[in-house]
């Protein structure tokens, strides 16, 4: 996807930039919090983190962004999909937001979650959004406060989605094309992906590249323009090649978009669907 913005919000915000800041009429900070849940036969699962935004603290000024609903679409069949616009529009007017705002979003683990509201709100036309790099867990390590309970809610916003833009998503049958050689594009994993991995449920699509999101990330969680470079030279990418991402649900792949904008890729799409949809469809399992 090729953006054009006359915004002067980067695209990644630091702690600093944001507690300067934090008085601004015009800023709205969103959390994008979800928990981790580590179940007992070992499998990893996800849920909305809203209890601990109003118990565990948050950003003050914050206010709770609902990847699971308000920026999913919660019935389709594939976690995570990109709402429709007319729930996005909903949402986003009981979050207050307004087409002046400067929207900041954060996550309190790797950043990927805060990157796919800042996916989702960029391709439907607002240019105004950033993540702030390293999260929550940045933000007090650097001694900035806590807020606890349940915010008042906002005023009804005005800002208006536009239609998605285009090639931000690619289909399933797009990325059959570029399987087939019948689209030139370059397929990239946002997964650890190994030889030995024995889940065939995270085995790639055939002839995907792997850029790791998570190794991007410096050893205190936050993305490493350095990293990002060395990876994308190691692949010999080009800034005007037309690069398709995904991982398991989308989340890690919208973190590599964060950080491939960074190094000046604007031509970038993400498989909406990634591994759970083409694995369901396909039946496919590479090696």
């Amino acid at each position: 996807m090729t953006y054009t913005t006359n915004s002067d919000l980067p695209l990644l915000v630091s702690v600093d930039w944001l507690m300067s800041r934090l008085e601004s009429p015009d800023l709205v900070i969103l959390d994008a919090r979800v928990v981790r849940q580590v179940e007992t036969d070992g499998s990893v699962t996800y849920q909305p983190g809203e209890a601990c935004f109003q118990h565990g603290g948050h950003i003050p000024g914050a206010r709770f962004a609902d990847l699971f609903n308000g920026f999913s679409a919660p019935s389709a069949r594939f976690a995570f999909t990109c709402p429709g616009i007319t729930q996005l529009g909903i949402t986003a007017r009981k979050l207050g937001l307004h087409p002046h705002n400067q929207i900041v979003i954060y996550d309190a683990l790797t950043g990927a979650w805060a990157a796919r509201i800042w996916w989702i709100l960029r391709v439907y036309g607002h240019q105004n959004v950033a993540v702030l790099n390293g999260g929550l867990t940045e933000w007090q390590k650097q001694g900035g406060s806590l807020e606890y309970g349940i915010p008042a809610d906002p005023k009804t916003g005005s800002w208006i989605p536009t239609p998605i833009a285009p090639r931000s998503f690619t289909s399933f049958p797009e990325v059959i094309d570029i399987v087939q050689g019948r689209r030139p594009a370059h397929l990239i994993c946002a997964l650890t992906i190994t030889n030995s991995n024995s889940d065939a449920h995270c085995a790639p699509i055939p002839g995907s590249y792997n850029l790791p999101y998570r190794g991007l990330l410096d050893d205190a969680g936050k993305l490493d323009p350095a990293a990002i470079r060395r990876e994308t030279e190691r692949l010999n990418l080009k800034k005007d090649d037309d690069i398709v991402l995904y991982c398991g649900g989308g989340i890690n792949a919208a973190g590599l978009a964060l950080g491939l904008e960074l190094e000046g890729f604007r031509h970038i799409a993400i498989f909406d669907g990634s591994l759970e949809e083409w694995h369901a469809r396909t039946g496919l399992h590479s090696t």
